[in-house]
């Protein structure tokens, strides 16, 4: 299978510190047969030339409100099997690598992937870990087939593929905007978006989202040591029958009424497969949720998680869980649960956590490890 990651980017060399934009190009010189690069005709600085070093795909795009151009062009311009699309301000974190991307475009179901991003605030690996900004995942990975894809119509809308999709865990795309960019950049960001944004439409809270400053938040420091599972074959034996659904990070402590991403893996052992909603052909009837007991009575809505990926018996796959913590301080159990046709499935074998659940705390501040900061 041939990758083209295909990267957007207006004035890059510049806009982002010196070096930043070479250093990625280079970085995905051992992952991409092709790499593609779209350049704003607005770029008044190098940055067509600073790509010309890397690969000759260099080409000016015309920018438009909604970027429905450059997601068509992706297309139109790549000439891989498969399309990885960047922005000039992200990064990939450490887990990738070539073999991975192998494993995932040598899955036949499968026609598109949803990453998880991680928007950092310093250099030093802190990164948000509350949402708005946890739970941001995007099609990024996808099979080069315009025909099977929606170009969006409106600002921050989703591209959306045919066929059946994997939600990864353990794999990141890195989002530098807010520490590269300061204060004034984003504000005047926002500023341009807002005659093509509309945030009834996407739900979309703009202000909220690149100010983060100005609301509460959590951050987190990042740690990519174990190594993901993707639709892989069990590595384990002496697992018994059934659908089996672990913790692999699940914060022992959380604030009320925030969300939260915990990461879970779930084993197949049975002799079906455990398959995601297809889009646009196949209604989907798993989804992954969970509950809470004890604590206040004001008990967090449990938020439901779309089923994460197609997972074959005797396979397993890492999946993440967005989760809501109750309103009330207090000391919960924390069990996850998976549903069909909304009711909860009885027969799978679940862990559960005590969670400790604190009030919120102003203002935020950057401290890895403790809740409002």
């Amino acid at each position: 299978m041939k990758l083209s990651i295909y990267v957007a980017t207006r004035n890059g060399s510049t806009r982002n510190p010196p070096g930043t934009f070479v250093h990625l190009l280079e970085s995905l010189r051992n992952l991409a047969d092709e790499i593609v690069v779209a350049v704003d005709y607005s770029t008044t600085d190098d940055t067509f030339d600073a790509a010309r070093q890397f690969t000759q795909n260099v080409y000016h795009f015309a920018h438009d409100p909604m970027w429905a151009e450059m997601r068509r062009q992706s297309f139109r311009k790549c000439t891989g099997d498969w399309i990885f699309a960047l922005d000039d301000d992200d990064r990939l974190s450490s887990r990738w690598s070539r073999e991975i991307l192998e494993g995932l475009m040598r899955s036949r179901p499968t026609t598109h992937y949803w990453i998880p991003s991680r928007f950092f605030v310093n250099e030093s690996g802190s990164y948000l870990s509350i949402a708005p900004w946890i739970g941001h995942s995007s099609v990024q990975l996808y099979r080069n087939i315009e025909s099977i894809a929606s170009i969006p119509t409106t600002l921050h809308q989703q591209l959306a593929i045919a066929g059946e999709p994997a939600y990864l865990a353990g794999l990141y795309v890195d989002a530098m905007d807010f520490v590269w960019h300061n204060r004034a950049t984003r504000e005047a960001k926002i500023r341009s978006y807002d005659e093509a944004h509309d945030e009834e439409v996407t739900q979309f809270n703009q202000a909220r989202f690149y100010l983060y400053e100005d609301y509460y938040f959590e951050t987190r420091r990042a740690d990519d040591a174990f190594a993901p599972a993707i639709m892989e074959p069990l590595s384990e034996s002496g697992i018994e029958a059934g659908v089996h659904v672990r913790f692999l990070d699940c914060p022992g402590r959380m604030t009320a009424a925030q969300t939260y991403w915990v990461t879970i893996r779930i084993i197949n052992k049975t002799d079906q497969p455990l398959l995601p909603q297809s889009e646009f052909i196949r209604w989907g009837s798993l989804a992954l949720a969970y509950s809470w007991t004890g604590g206040g009575a004001n008990l967090a809505p449990a938020v439901r998680t779309p089923f994460p990926a197609r997972i074959m018996p005797g396979h397993q796959h890492d999946a993440l869980l967005k989760v809501t913590a109750p309103r009330e301080a207090g000391v919960y159990g924390f069990c996850t649960d998976m549903l069909q046709d909304d009711r909860i499935l009885e027969a799978v074998r679940r862990e559960t956590r005590t969670i400790e659940i604190v009030p919120l705390i102003w203002p935020p501040k950057v401290a890895p490890g403790t809740a409002g900061g």
